[in-house]
């Protein structure tokens, strides 16, 4: 990158009718390098902003991949790893051992409640959660819980422009939830129909989600042992945009 840096920024005194196959910044910004419109320039400037993508996509994971090559090169102590081990067959007990629960809708929780109904159902409240934020019109918790519908380059407040553009001129007039399925320790399916108004006409779509318990630590990420947060993915939420 420096090595072209100092060729494109050359100096370029005297004006140069011949054509250019480098595009040198500073002939071609103060009308020196004239004849610069070809498919050498372009083509090298093309892979110029590639190679700058590429450098910053390595320069934001630099300490991500120094950690990781640290962590290679520096091996925890046997005690550490058999620790370790012994932790990772408890985990894959404790997995096996789950059982499904049969949730069933107006009789274990209520199609519509309030957040302090669906607390022993974590994966649900989230859901609930989410709804409240969206009929509160609270567009930066409600990104937060559909974070994953965005782009995950998006900063938190680019985010929550984004929601706001969404669901801005849908006020949510209520709720109903469908159907509830655990598919595993860490993985639910949650179907709940939505009623909202956008101007005049009220609207009602079906929407479902994911519900996926995600680590926030270096381990599996478990429900009971509380190493992580229940994240939402909106399997199906078509319906929005109709």
């Amino acid at each position: 990158m420096t090595k072209l840096k100092g060729i494109f920024n050359q100096n370029r005194t005297k004006t140069n009718t011949e054509t250019s196959t480098l595009p040198y910044r500073n002939g071609i910004l103060h009308g020196r390098d004239l004849n610069y419109a070809n498919e050498y320039v372009s083509c090298k400037c093309v892979s110029l902003m590639f190679a700058v993508a590429d450098w910053m996509k390595m320069k934001n994971s630099e300490d991500t991949r120094k950690a990781k090559y640290e962590k290679s090169v520096n091996p925890p102590p046997i005690r550490e790893t058999l620790a370790l081990i012994k932790e990772n067959k408890q985990i894959r007990e404790e997995i096996s051992s789950w059982e499904k629960h049969t949730v069933i809708v107006g009789e274990d929780i209520p199609a519509n409640g309030l957040p302090k109904d669906y607390i022993e159902y974590p994966y649900i409240l989230e859901v609930v959660e989410m709804l409240c934020a969206w009929k509160n019109k609270n567009y930066g918790k409600l990104s937060t819980h559909l974070q994953k519908m965005f782009s995950a380059n998006l900063s938190s407040g680019k985010r929550a422009g984004e929601c706001r553009k969404i669901f801005e001129h849908k006020i949510l007039d209520t709720f109903e939830i469908i159907e509830i399925e655990e598919r595993a320790c860490a993985l639910s399916k949650v179907i709940v129909k939505v009623f909202w108004s956008d101007g005049n006409r009220k609207k009602e779509a079906l929407l479902t989600f994911g519900c996926v318990y995600e680590s926030t630590t270096e381990r599996v990420g478990i429900p009971w042992r509380n190493n992580g947060k229940w994240i939402l993915m909106p399997w199906d939420v078509q319906g929005l945009y109709q």
